[in-house]
């Protein structure tokens, strides 16, 4: 039996004084988690949601242009430059409309390979959707897709990664 009257066991790890310090001569713990990372699902939760954004507000856009391809023509502003003028003109009409439809089935690949990520089957799925979420180019989306494909590409090819990914297909 110790001579702590607390019926808890001993509540101060320095000994009696409840004042007393530490080592100042020991070197601070900042190892993390066993394993030397962070868990496995945090580390590609966030760029597989990030991706998924992008694929999500990818496809919004798409479909907005998609009816606007569809609808009247807006009118052409005289005084812009005479090239975007022409791309004012080419926005509308069938063959915008054919153009977007080609960015929707994108944005579902994206979404499609965001989801396969944050389930850790088809890695290579994964991949792909992170290097087409850098290259898509309608409705300027690769703007926030080359960071967020860049991030996923980089998760991606981590070893500890691959080897999740390894044993899910695995099993």
């Amino acid at each position: 039996m110790s001579n702590n009257p607390s019926p808890f066991g001993d509540q101060n790890p320095y000994g009696q004084n409840p004042y007393g310090a530490p080592n100042p001569y020991s070197s601070p713990n900042f190892a993390g988690p066993p394993g030397g990372g962070q868990p496995l699902g945090a580390k590609l939760m966030a760029p597989a949601i990030g991706l998924l954004i992008t694929g999500v507000l990818g496809l919004i856009l798409t479909i907005v242009s998609i009816v606007m391809a569809l609808g009247p023509p807006p009118p052409i502003d005289p005084n812009a430059p005479p090239f975007l003028q022409e791309f004012q003109k080419g926005a509308n009409g069938p063959q915008a409309a054919v153009i977007q439809c080609l960015f929707l089935l994108v944005n579902f690949f994206i979404i499609f390979g965001a989801v396969q990520m944050m389930r850790q089957k088809m890695r290579g799925v994964g991949i792909a959707a992170s290097v087409v979420a850098m290259v898509n180019v309608g409705n300027c989306c690769c703007l926030i897709g080359i960071p967020i494909g860049i991030w996923s590409v980089v998760i991606l090819m981590q070893e500890d990664v691959k080897a999740a990914f390894n044993a899910n297909a695995n099993s």
